[in-house]
């Protein structure tokens, strides 16, 4: 829909000083016309476009003022708006955006970049998603749900069906319009929520399979270090001398992302559902003084008392005073 825009000038005319017998309305370069005085509406075919409203229409010559839509009968605003929302259509069917798709079939329209699957899309496709379908009314889930399809699109399916009083006004489809040309040089509508749907994403595939599996990594981990004598195992060994970090969700999830936090780069976005996390950086990350907050003979000790002692296990006992 690049270089897309549509224009609808609305005015009347009065008949004898008194009172307004016709309405017009130039949509592109059509012009409709309704009268008052039977209430019909009629087609009064291409007339020239204006290039401002100080401009006559062409093939009028009487006085003409402009209104506001809300400002004429609602028979004929009603008629305009579905006007409005069939250029509108033939706009969405000929648009040859590459990540656009028009179904013929079921007359949809696809927006760029605002559809994702359990197999296809990133943080962008989804925040688009979201912001698309809570900006616009019009905008629907056109997915097919197979495979967690979400597309944000348009039905227009329904069109002779639906009534204009229900349909956006020309500048809401100009905001849409101007908004979805901007995806091609710039695919994320908005960084901002990008961010959060990344969060948002990440925090849910860390409760999902990211938790459990890194407490497997750092269960084995720990069972190295202590078998190098560099980290005593206080009350982590169960019954047949394995390391168990049943009870410990809690230190499980302080030391994960305090790792987190000191890698050069969080954990990866990818297509789909998943993201990637890197446990082997995590744990190179986790310092001996980290996993103490696992066994019982953990404490609190200064900077002054670290680099005495350094990073080995330190007995309470053993603490300088």
């Amino acid at each position: 829909m690049e270089n897309i825009r549509l224009d609808c000038s609305i005015y009347y005319q009065y008949y004898n000083g008194i009172k307004p017998v016709f309405y017009f309305a130039q949509l592109e370069n059509e012009l409709y016309r309704y009268d008052c005085r039977n209430e019909t509406i009629k087609r009064l075919g291409e007339r020239k476009v204006r290039k401002d409203r100080n401009t006559p229409i062409h093939g009028l010559n009487r006085k003409h003022e402009f209104i506001n839509m809300d400002e004429v009968p609602k028979e004929f605003e009603n008629f305009i708006r579905k006007e409005i929302w069939k250029y509108f259509k033939n706009e969405c069917e000929n648009d040859t955006s590459y990540s656009s798709h028009w179904d013929k079939y079921k007359q949809h329209y696809s927006i760029p970049y605002s559809g994702y699957s359990d197999y296809s899309g990133c943080a962008v496709e989804r925040a688009n998603y979201d912001y698309f379908m809570k900006e616009y009314d019009f905008v629907s889930d056109i997915g097919s749900g197979i495979y967690g399809t979400d597309i944000a699109g348009i039905d227009f399916s329904d069109l002779e069906d639906c009534q204009g009083e229900y349909l956006p006004d020309i500048d809401t489809i100009n905001q849409f319009i101007d908004e979805v040309n901007g995806l091609e040089s710039y695919p994320a509508i908005d960084d901002e929520s990008v961010s959060f749907k990344e969060m948002e994403l990440i925090e849910e595939c860390w409760t999902s399979y990211g938790r459990s599996d890194f407490k497997k990594e750092l269960t084995s981990h720990i069972e190295y270090l202590i078998g190098e004598g560099k980290l005593q195992p206080g009350n982590l060994l169960d019954e047949y001398g394995e390391v168990d970090l049943t009870d410990y969700d809690e230190e499980i999830e302080d030391v994960a992302w305090n790792a987190m936090r000191k890698l050069p780069y969080g954990p990866e976005i990818e297509t789909g559902r998943s993201v990637y996390f890197d446990f082997d950086m995590m744990l190179n990350e986790i310092d001996i003084t980290d996993l103490w907050i696992f066994t019982n003979e953990h404490c609190m000790i200064d900077v002054h008392q670290l680099k005495l002692f350094g990073p080995k296990w330190i007995n309470p006992s053993e603490l300088v005073q």
